[in-house]
């Protein structure tokens, strides 16, 4: 498997940029502003539109308004039947709210209460069979310590839940899968002890047009999981659409990671459960498990708790042909420490090694009859991250990166939108997504979204901060020599002098080297090559490069006058400021 880089795909606005003749004179000061603007998000670029005058196509379709009210927020959006989508939200005033689109047009928004619900937005999610489920937590009794789960479903469509029930009495960590097969599948870890039911850790599932979920089963148990508290524990299930499901968990009293593997009898409702094992690796403590899993295909994914930066990691599991079946006796395994190491992993292999931050709040979207995966993090953010694992290739494309902003059609401003969420469906993609003023949004690819993912690197690479925000410059110079190596002076304000902050102003230089350094530059390492005195002013600087002499020649207009000044380095040494001519 091979390893990718992250690409960022500037992202198109709607409105058509027009850009008019630019004059030679001032073209260096745009190129500057646009090398020293800080981390500027992708959505405020067209793919190279701001230099030539060409429309650029058109990805997604315009944004849409959908709540119309001025007080919504939460959105959470999915892809039904039909190329239907439904998107949910919060209303101030009127609780959870849905509007529909039917392939042509949006509803009116309309209340979807849940009965004694949560009063903000609960876990929703679309099982592939045309029913919509609601799942949250709350305790089961004034001032009981524990958090039950609680479920109601709706027909994609419609504006009705069922009336909620009480999936668990407790649920301190709890994880759903919704296979491609249809149904869902819930592993939780319950912390109250009985003898009929004792505290560890337990699986149910809702099978396709099933009425309603199956007994619980107890797949591991330990009195110690009594003692536990939220936030030291993370749970992840999967189930492959085959006749194989997998949980996985980090156990914080034995200091492992826990994997249970189960796989379907004659009878769908019953699985067959093995003994828990250890979740071995090589490579050290497991963060942010999660799972992703077709028919023929099931992979872990993980960070590397150890490591100070982000350490993705990946196995990919193929049932061992000798393996026995065995149901575990719950007493006999019970706070052990004697578990056997799984078997039938590969070793882990690193991911992304790239990535400047590890996933998070991400979803993963099967597709078996095209043999991909799809992996999206950064929902409820204001940038989605996409990437697709190719079964055949056995390996992930390199992410996309997608931000959203827009002129608003109704009143004047940008909308930039952030807590952002993706619905998949039918070789297609939706995005939803709220405003600073109260509103939800919703868009739709208008390409297959193979060729969105697949698409290919931009042109420009990603913006670098190269001063601090308190920093202030001006009047920037740039050149590229022979090599592709690229030259950068500007004057830097004088952070004393706040009136008049160019008496007193410097020369700074840097350069980078893209060729050589293939991914950009990770920083703008710069350079103090003239300092002028509190009484002198530094302005209008201008490079040229002479590499038939190896000369970097540069002017100014400077001192009290505003004198035309000149110095000169050897370029290879202009980093050094000793190097500059007087």
């Amino acid at each position: 498997m091979s390893s990718a880089n992250v690409k960022s795909k500037f992202k198109a606005t709607w409105r058509q940029n027009k850009v008019s003749l630019i004059r030679s004179r001032i073209l260096p000061i745009l190129l500057g502003v646009m090398l020293l603007t800080s981390l500027l998000p992708a959505s405020a670029f067209r793919a190279a539109g701001h230099f030539q005058a060409q429309d650029v196509q058109t990805t997604w379709s315009t944004p849409e308004n959908i709540s119309r009210s001025g007080a919504a927020s939460q959105p959470r959006i999915f892809s039904g039947p039909n190329e239907a989508l439904q998107v949910f939200w919060i209303d101030r005033f009127d609780g959870l709210v849905s509007s529909v689109f039917d392939g042509q047009s949006w509803s009116q928004p309309v209340i979807t209460p849940l009965l004694n619900g949560p009063a903000q937005m609960p876990v929703i999610l679309y099982d592939r069979s045309g029913w919509l489920h609601a799942f949250w937590q709350a305790p089961p009794s004034p001032n009981s310590p524990y958090n039950a789960l609680y479920h109601a479903k709706m027909l994609f469509g419609d504006s009705f839940w069922t009336t909620p029930e009480l999936l668990a009495e407790d649920a301190l960590a709890y994880s759903i899968s919704a296979p491609v097969s249809g149904g869902l599948r819930l592993a939780y870890v319950r912390r109250i002890n009985t003898l009929v039911s004792p505290s560890g850790v337990y699986v149910k599932q809702l099978l396709t047009g099933g009425t309603g979920w199956g007994a619980a089963q107890n797949i591991y148990s330990s009195i110690y999981y009594r003692l536990l508290s939220p936030g030291n524990l993370e749970i992840s299930i999967t189930d492959d659409g085959g006749s194989n499901q997998t949980v996985i968990w980090n156990d914080p009293y034995l200091g492992e990671t826990l994997v249970v593997q189960g796989s379907y009898s004659n009878q769908p409702d019953l699985v067959a459960w093995q003994e828990p094992q250890i979740f071995e690796n090589q490579i050290g403590p497991i963060a942010n498990l999660r799972q992703a899993a077709i028919p023929g295909q099931h992979l872990s994914i993980w960070q590397a708790a150890n490591l100070g930066r982000c350490g993705l990691y990946q196995q990919a599991w193929n049932r061992p042909e000798t393996e026995a079946t065995v149901n575990p006796t719950p007493a006999d395994t019970a706070g052990t420490t004697s578990l056997s190491p799984a078997t039938g992993w590969s070793s882990p292999e690193q991911i992304y090694p790239n990535l400047e931050a590890c996933p998070l709040n991400d979803v993963f979207w099967a597709e078996p009859d095209e043999g991909r995966i799809y992996w999206l993090w950064g929902e409820g953010t204001s940038s989605l991250s996409l990437s697709a694992w190719d079964v055949e290739k056995q390996q992930w494309s390199i992410p996309v990166i997608e931000n959203f902003s827009f002129d608003n059609p109704s009143r004047t401003g940008l909308v930039v939108l952030t807590d952002l969420h993706l619905a998949f469906g039918a070789g297609r993609l939706a995005v939803a997504g709220y405003d600073s003023t109260g509103e939800i949004w919703a868009t739709q690819l208008e390409q297959p979204i193979t060729e969105f993912v697949y698409a290919p690197a931009p042109a420009w690479g990603k913006s670098l901060a190269v001063l601090q925000s308190n920093q202030s410059a001006d009047e920037f110079a740039l050149a590229m020599d022979s090599s592709g190596r690229t030259h950068l002076v500007f004057a830097l304000g004088n952070p004393a002098n706040e009136t008049l902050p160019w008496l007193g102003a410097s020369l700074q230089y840097s350069s980078w080297d893209d060729l050589a350094n293939t991914s950009g530059p990770s920083q703008v390492e710069l350079t103090e090559i003239i300092r002028s005195k509190a009484t002198e002013i530094i302005r209008q600087p201008t490079i040229f490069l002479d590499d038939k002499s190896d000369l970097i020649h540069l002017a100014w207009s400077g001192g009290e006058q505003g004198d035309i000044l000149y110095s000169r380095s050897p370029i290879e040494k202009a980093g050094v400021a000793s190097e500059w001519f007087p």
